[in-house]
Parts: structure tokens; C-alpha cells; sequence
């Protein structure tokens, strides 16, 4: 097994692959490494793909009755606050299982409220669930960027104390040539607690040794067993 320039004490060049391959997110030419290692990001997005997903699966003739129930604090609230304001008081469940109502029924919605003979009562009841659907499917938006923003790029792990880059918006799909602050901006100088990836670091050595990307990272992180970098941030201690 062949070692290149080692910085941290982490071995974290250390190639049992081709080094090419690796830089490339590639098992030795048998898997693309978003097929290997996508899974754990994919589980994170669920909040928007099952929103989505849900909404597929409703036919097109569901909506002739929608059900249009709101949780009653959401309900109270609208005309006393904006709609976001209201909606962040119910709880998450809450918000996406609204938010995928409202998803499959907007457009009948609309078409309701076009209508010059739909009765009073009947017209607010729509006003205030279209009002308050929306803004349950832009808090579920809102929600899912901001959890993007504070992934790590490098092992996935959701929950840094600030995003790695000024401009990072989520974890790259395709590999990305370091340093990274040519693609995301300024970087925030500070280490993964999962894995200890170096944000500005690692990709950008201040020593002129060669910089580290987040593929050759993970596969050697995962080659040592996926340690804990900061051991007090650790699930269960």
C-alpha cells in the first residue's frame, strides 16, 4: 500500500486505490463514487424527495373534495401574522404532510377560486389553506437548503457549526478539483467534527503540500473505520 505526503496525522492520503480513481469518486473503474457513497446525502434530502414523491402518487381526480383541515394553531394565527410565521408553529410532521396536500391540489385550488359563483365561506375556507399551503411547502424548501448548507462535503455528516464555504449551498454532485474556495468562496478554516476534513485546510495547505480533496478524504476516513474527530460531538457520548 503506497502513502502520499501526510499532514494531519490522518493518513489521509493513504491510497489502496488508484490515486486517479479515487480523485475521480471511482472504486478501481467499478462503481461511480456517488453510487457508493450518495446514499447517506440522498437520506438526508427526504424531506424534499418525499414531499415530491407524494405528490406524484396522487391521481388526478383526488382533488374534486380536497381535504382542506388545518392544524388549529396554524388556523388561528393566519390572520394575525404572515403565513410562514404561522406555519412554523406546527410541528414538522405537520408541515410536510400539509405541505404535500397542498402540492397535489393547488392548481384545482386555483381553478376553484376563478370560479364567480363559489360562495363566501367556501372562498376564504380556499384562501386560507392556498395561503398556508405554500408556506408550509416553502418552510419544507427553506428547511432542506439550510440542512444542505451545514453538510459536510466530505462524509456527509449534517450539522457543522456554519457552512464551509461562504457561497456552499450543499455537497457538489460531481467531484470538484481543490481548493474549493475557487468554487464555493472563503472558506471557514475549521475541521469536520465527524470526520475532520479541513475546510480551507485540507484543500488549500498553507505548507505547499498537495491538497487533499473530499473524495481521497472519505475513502481513507472510511478505510479507518469512520473514527469520530471530535469524540464529544459523538451520539451517545
Amino acid at each position: 500500500m503506497a502513502y502520499v505526503k501526510d499532514r494531519s496525522g490522518l493518513s489521509a492520503n493513504r491510497i489502496g486505490l488508484n490515486p486517479r480513481a479515487r480523485e475521480n469518486g471511482v472504486n478501481n473503474g467499478s462503481l461511480p463514487g456517488f453510487l457508493l457513497f450518495g446514499l447517506p446525502w440522498a437520506c438526508t434530502m427526504v424531506d424534499m424527495t418525499g414531499v415530491c414523491e407524494s405528490t406524484r402518487r396522487i391521481g388526478s381526480n383526488a382533488y374534486s373534495d380536497p381535504d382542506l383541515r388545518l392544524p388549529s394553531v396554524a388556523r388561528d394565527l393566519s390572520e394575525l401574522v404572515p403565513a410562514i410565521a404561522a406555519v412554523h408553529r406546527m410541528t414538522t410532521a405537520e408541515v410536510r404532510e400539509l405541505a404535500t396536500r397542498w402540492r397535489g391540489c393547488r392548481e384545482w385550488i386555483a381553478a376553484e377560486l376563478d370560479r364567480a359563483d363559489l360562495e363566501g365561506a367556501r372562498r376564504e375556507e380556499l384562501r386560507v389553506f392556498e395561503r398556508l399551503g405554500r408556506a408550509a411547502w416553502r418552510l419544507v424548501e427553506l428547511r432542506t437548503q439550510q440542512e444542505r448548507a451545514v453538510t459536510c462535503p466530505a462524509c456527509w455528516f449534517v450539522g457543522l457549526d456554519q457552512p464551509p464555504y461562504l457561497a456552499f449551498e450543499g455537497p457538489p454532485n460531481e467531484p470538484l478539483k481543490p481548493p474549493y474556495a475557487v468554487h464555493f468562496g472563503d472558506p471557514s478554516r475549521q475541521r469536520c467534527p465527524r470526520c475532520g476534513y479541513g475546510f480551507g485546510l485540507d484543500d488549500d495547505p498553507d505548507d505547499g503540500s498537495d491538497p487533499i480533496s473530499f473524495e481521497v478524504w472519505r475513502w481513507d476516513w472510511r478505510d479507518r473505520d469512520c473514527p469520530w474527530f471530535d469524540v464529544t460531538r459523538r451520539p451517545g457520548g
